[in-house]
C-alpha cells in the first residue's frame, strides 16, 4: 500500500508540477493587485454605470481625462490607487481572455468597443438597452442565448402575444428580447423594465400586464432599438444600461477586411475563420480545464494521494491542456502568416469603412438620407464583383440582355431586416477541421497586389457613390461629392487637414488688416482679411501661402486680369504663385476668397480628379439599372418632385418583364383614406405570388407608415424572389423633419430623379426618353431627329431656368417629361403627313408646342413672353 501511495504521489507531483508556476504567478498577481482592487472596482463600476451610451473617443476622455485623475489625484486623505490603464482598465478587471474569446466565437466583433459593450451587457445588473442600428449586438445576443437552457424568445412591441411570451420567460427564467423598439416605450412594459418588484414572503413578483408573475432569478431581458439617436426618458436611462452598439470605424474596417479576403482569397479566408474559431474554443477549453483542476483539488476529501480516480482525472486534464496549448502555439504561427497576407488588402477595407461613415452621416443633410449596414455590404460586394467582370460582354440582343438583367436582379443578395449580413458569413462551419498547412491559393507579386487593391478600391467607390448619389436631391449632390473627395484625400494623405479647414470653415484672422492700396479696386475688406487668415493658418507649413497678402499685392495687374477671367479655375495662378500653387485643392482656397462664383466649378474639377468623370456627370436615369440593384427584401422609394411621375418608369419596365396588371402581377395603389387594409392585403398577395406593388404618396399616411413598415418586414422574410415593392413620397418640407420610419428608409433603395441643374445633363436626360425605334418609325427620321434635339434643348432650358429662382421664372411651373413626349408625338405626326416636297409648318408648330403645350403651364405675362422668345 505504501508503494502504491508513493507511486500515486509521484504521479500527482508530475501532473501538477507545471501548475505550480502558474499558481505562484497568480498568487503574486493577486497580492500585488490587492492594494489596487478598490480603485479598479470603483473605475469599473463607473464605467458600467455611465460609459455605455458614449462613443469610444468620449469613453476614453471620461476615463483618462476625468475619472482616473480625479481618483488618483484626490485629497491627501483620499488618494485611491488603481492599476495602470495600459494593463487593460475596466475590461481587464471584469473579464477574462477566455470570456472574450467565447463572445467572439458567438459573433461579437473583436474590436475593443464591442468588447466593452459585451462586458456592460454581461456584467451590469440592469437590463441592457442596446442602441444597435447595424444589428451587430443583436446578432451576438441571439447566438449567445440560443441554447436550449436559455430558450431565447424575440418579439416586437406590436406582437399580440408579447405579454404571454414575456410572462412565460419571467416565470421560467428564460431570456427575452424586445427588438426594434420605437422612440417611446409602452407603459405595460415598464414594471418589468424598471424591475418594480413586489415582495411576498421570500418570493419576488413582477406585474406583467394584469398578472403578477414570480420573477425567476435566471430571467434575462434584452431591449433593442434600431434608432441611431433615440431619446428616452430619465426613468428608462436610470433603470436600464444604455449601450451604444453602433459600429466603429476600426471595427467595421476589420470586418470589411475579412469580407474582401473572403471574396479575393476564399481559401485564405476559410482557413482564417476556422483558425480563429478553433483558437477561441481552445482558449475557453484551457480555462475550463485549469478551473476544473482547482475544483477537483478543492473538493477532494481525505488523503488525495490515495484517490486514484482523482489523480488519473488530473493527469487526463493536464495532458489535454498541454495538447491544446501546443495546438494554440502552432495556430499562432499560422495565424501570423495569414494575417500578414490578409493585411495586404487593408486599403480596400479602409476605403469601404470611410465611405460607410460618410454615408451614415448624411442624415444631417436631410432626414431621408438614412442607410443600413446591410445595404452597404450588398453594394460593397457588388463593387468587388463588378471589378471581376470587367471586360466581359453579354451576348444576344436587347431582350436577351433584359432577361439577363432580370435574372441578376432576382439573385441579388436578400437579407432579413433584423439580421447582420456582414457577420453571418464570418463563421466557419462547426464541422470544419483545422488545417495548419500552407495555402495553395492564387499568388501575386506585391506590385500586382497593390495595383489590384487600387482597382478594387476604385470599383467599390464607384458602386457606393453611384448608389448614394441616385438618392440625393440635386442641391445636395455636389456637397456630398465634395465631402467624399476631401475625406478620401485626407485618408490617403494627399491633402493637409488645414487645407480642408480653409475650404469649408469660416476664416477669421487673429487681427484685421487694411486692404493694400494696390488691390482695393478688386478686393473687399472681408476677402482681404480672409486671405490674411489663410496666410496665418497655412503659412508655416506651406511656403506658398506665407506672406500671401504681400505676394498678391506685388503683382496687382496680373491678379486683376486673373480675377476677370471667365474660368480662372482652369488657368495657372498669377505672379510668382504660378509655380508654387499648382494643386487644385490649393487653388480652391483662393477661388473661394477672390472668385466665390467659380468655387463650385473648381470643386467639380477636384472631384473629377479624385473620383473620376463618370461620378460627376451621372448618366440619365435608368430604371433597368435600378431594378438590377433590387431584391425581394429591398423596397424602392421614389422621391416625388413637380413634373416627375415614376409610375411610367415602373410600368414600362414591368411591361417588358411581364409584370402587368392584366396578368395579375402588378397593382398600383394611390394611398389615401380607406386604402390601408387594401394595401396590406395586396402586399401579402404579391409577396406570395411574386408580383409587383406600387404604393404612391405614402407620405400622406403618417399614422399608417409604422404598419406599412411592419407589414413589409414580415412579408419579405419568406416571399417569392420576384416580389418587388415600390413606394413614392415627397421629400420633407424641411430637411430636419423625419416623416418616414427610420427602419423603412434604411431598407429602401432611394431614387431622386430630379431634373438636373445644368444644361448638358438636362439635354441628355431628355434625349433618353426617345428610343431609336421611335425615330426610325417616322417617315422622315433625319428631320425628326433634328426636331427632337431642338425640343430637348428647349425643354432643358426651361427646366434650367428654375435654378435661378424668381430671376428664372416669376412663378414655379411644373414642366415635365410628359410635355416633351407629347410635343415629340405632335412633330412626328406632322412629319408623317407632309409629302416628299412639302414644307414643315414651323410657325404653326411653334405656336402649338411653345404657347399651348408648354405655355399652358405659364400664368405670368413676362414668363409667357420669355417662353415665346425661346
Amino acid at each position: 500500500r505504501g508503494k502504491l501511495k508513493l507511486e500515486l504521489a509521484e504521479r500527482l507531483i508530475v501532473a501538477l508540477g507545471s501548475e505550480n508556476t502558474r499558481w505562484v504567478a497568480g498568487i503574486e498577481k493577486l497580492e500585488a493587485g490587492k492594494t489596487l482592487l478598490t480603485g479598479d472596482v470603483l473605475l469599473a463600476s463607473a464605467f458600467l454605470s455611465f460609459a455605455g451610451p458614449f462613443t469610444k473617443p468620449f469613453r476614453e476622455k471620461l476615463v483618462v481625462e476625468k475619472w482616473v485623475p480625479f481618483l488618483e489625484g484626490g485629497t491627501d486623505e483620499a488618494n485611491i490607487l488603481m492599476s495602470k490603464l495600459e494593463e487593460g482598465g475596466p475590461v481587464e478587471t471584469l473579464t477574462t481572455e477566455a470570456q472574450i474569446a467565447e463572445w467572439n466565437t458567438q459573433g461579437l466583433p473583436s474590436d475593443m468597443v464591442s468588447v466593452e459593450n459585451g462586458m456592460i451587457v454581461e456584467k451590469s445588473l440592469q437590463w441592457p438597452l442596446m442602441v444597435d442600428p447595424q444589428l451587430q449586438g443583436v446578432a451576438w445576443i441571439k447566438q449567445k442565448e440560443s441554447h436550449a437552457s436559455r430558450n431565447l424568445a424575440v418579439c416586437k412591441e406590436d406582437d399580440p402575444k408579447l405579454l404571454f411570451k414575456l410572462e412565460q420567460a419571467v416565470d421560467n427564467g428564460w431570456s427575452f428580447m424586445i427588438e426594434n423598439m420605437g422612440k417611446e416605450i409602452q407603459t405595460r412594459l415598464l414594471p418589468v423594465i424598471c424591475r418594480k418588484v413586489i415582495r411576498k414572503g421570500s418570493k419576488n413578483y413582477v406585474l406583467v400586464g394584469e398578472n403578477q408573475v414570480e420573477l425567476h432569478k435566471d430571467f434575462r431581458l434584452f431591449l433593442h432599438t434600431k434608432l441611431s439617436n433615440p431619446t428616452y426618458g430619465p426613468e428608462i436611462q436610470a433603470e436600464t444600461s444604455l449601450v451604444n452598439f453602433s459600429v466603429t470605424p476600426t471595427g467595421l474596417e476589420d470586418q470589411l477586411l475579412s469580407l474582401v479576403v473572403r471574396k479575393e482569397r476564399p481559401d485564405l479566408a476559410k482557413k482564417k475563420m476556422t483558425l480563429i474559431k478553433h483558437q477561441n474554443l481552445q482558449k475557453v477549453q484551457i480555462q475550463m480545464l485549469e478551473d476544473d483542476i482547482l475544483v477537483k483539488l478543492s473538493e477532494a476529501e481525505g488523503d488525495i494521494t490515495e484517490d486514484r480516480a482523482l489523480i488519473e482525472g488530473l493527469e487526463r486534464a493536464k495532458t489535454l491542456s498541454a495538447e491544446i496549448k501546443d495546438k494554440l502555439e502552432q495556430g499562432k504561427a499560422t495565424s501570423a502568416r495569414i494575417i500578414e497576407l490578409s493585411e495586404k488588402y487593408r486599403s480596400v477595407a479602409k476605403r469601404g469603412s470611410l465611405l460607410f461613415f460618410v454615408m451614415d452621416s448624411l442624415y444631417k443633410l436631410n432626414s431621408m438620407y438614412i442607410y443600413s449596414l446591410n445595404a452597404f455590404v450588398v453594394v460593397f460586394q457588388k463593387g468587388i464583383e463588378e471589378h471581376k467582370k470587367e471586360g466581359k460582354t453579354e451576348k444576344g440582343g436587347f431582350l436577351a440582355k433584359l432577361r439577363n438583367a432580370a435574372n441578376r436582379a432576382i439573385t441579388v443578395q436578400r437579407f432579413s431586416w433584423n439580421s447582420d449580413l456582414l457577420r453571418e458569413a464570418d463563421f466557419a462551419d462547426d464541422e470544419e477541421e483545422l488545417d495548419l498547412s500552407e495555402g495553395t491559393g492564387e499568388t501575386m507579386t506585391d506590385a500586382e497586389l497593390v495595383k489590384r487593391c487600387e482597382l478594387l478600391a476604385s470599383s467599390v467607390t464607384r458602386s457606393l457613390v453611384t448608389y448614394i448619389v441616385q438618392g440625393l436631391l440635386e442641391k445636395d449632390k455636389m456637397s456630398v461629392l465634395s465631402l467624399l473627395t476631401t475625406r478620401i484625400m485626407r485618408d490617403e494623405n494627399r491633402c493637409d487637414p488645414k487645407i480642408v479647414k480653409c475650404l469649408y470653415q469660416p476664416l477669421v484672422p487673429l487681427e484685421t488688416i487694411a486692404v493694400h492700396a494696390e488691390v482695393q479696386a478688386w478686393a473687399s475688406d472681408a476677402a482681404w482679411n480672409s486671405v490674411h487668415a489663410v496666410s496665418e493658418i497655412l503659412g508655416e507649413e506651406i511656403s506658398a501661402f506665407d506672406n500671401l497678402c504681400d505676394r498678391i499685392a506685388g503683382d496687382p495687374e496680373e491678379w486683376a486680369e486673373w480675377i476677370k477671367e471667365p474660368m480662372p479655375e482652369t488657368l495657372p495662378m498669377p505672379g510668382d504663385l504660378k509655380n508654387d500653387i499648382t494643386k487644385m485643392e490649393e487653388k480652391l482656397i483662393l477661388l473661394r476668397l477672390l472668385r466665390p462664383d467659380r468655387f463650385t466649378m473648381g470643386m467639380i474639377l477636384l472631384v473629377k480628379e479624385v473620383l473620376g468623370n463618370d461620378l460627376v456627370e451621372q448618366p440619365p436615369f435608368d430604371m433597368e439599372a435600378v431594378y438590377q440593384e433590387t431584391s425581394a427584401s429591398t423596397p424602392v422609394l421614389f422621391m416625388l418632385f413637380p413634373g416627375v411621375d415614376p409610375t411610367v418608369w415602373v410600368e414600362k419596365l414591368g411591361a417588358k418583364l411581364g409584370m402587368t396588371a392584366d396578368k395579375g402581377f402588378y397593382t398600383n395603389i394611390s394611398m389615401g383614406q380607406g386604402q390601408e387594409h387594401h394595401a396590406e392585403n395586396i402586399m401579402r398577395k404579391m409577396a406570395q405570388d411574386g408580383g409587383w406593388v406600387f404604393l404612391q404618396n405614402v407620405h400622406l399616411m403618417q399614422t399608417w407608415l409604422p404598419t406599412l413598415n411592419r407589414t413589409l418586414e414580415i412579408v419579405v422574410e419568406n416571399c417569392n424572389p420576384n416580389f418587388r415593392c415600390f413606394l413614392s413620397a415627397e421629400p420633407p418640407p424641411l430637411p430636419t423633419i423625419q416623416h418616414m420610419p427610420e427602419s423603412l428608409l434604411q431598407a429602401s433603395i432611394k431614387i431622386a430623379n430630379e431634373a438636373p441643374v445644368d444644361l448638358k445633363s438636362n439635354v441628355k436626360r431628355a434625349w433618353r426618353l426617345f428610343s431609336n425605334d421611335f425615330v426610325e418609325s417616322c417617315a422622315k427620321p433625319t428631320e425628326l431627329r433634328a426636331a427632337l434635339f431642338g425640343l430637348c434643348l428647349f425643354h432643358a432650358v426651361l427646366l434650367g431656368r428654375k435654378r435661378f429662382g424668381a430671376q428664372g421664372w416669376s412663378r414655379a411651373y411644373g414642366f415635365n417629361d410628359g410635355d416633351l413626349t407629347i410635343c415629340a408625338d405632335v412633330v412626328k405626326i406632322r412629319l408623317n403627313k407632309i409629302g416628299p416636297d412639302g414644307a414643315f409648318p414651323w410657325e404653326e408648330s411653334r405656336y402649338i408646342l411653345g404657347d399651348i403645350m408648354y405655355g399652358g403651364h405659364i400664368t405670368d405675362f413676362w414668363d409667357r413672353r420669355t417662353n415665346s422668345t425661346y
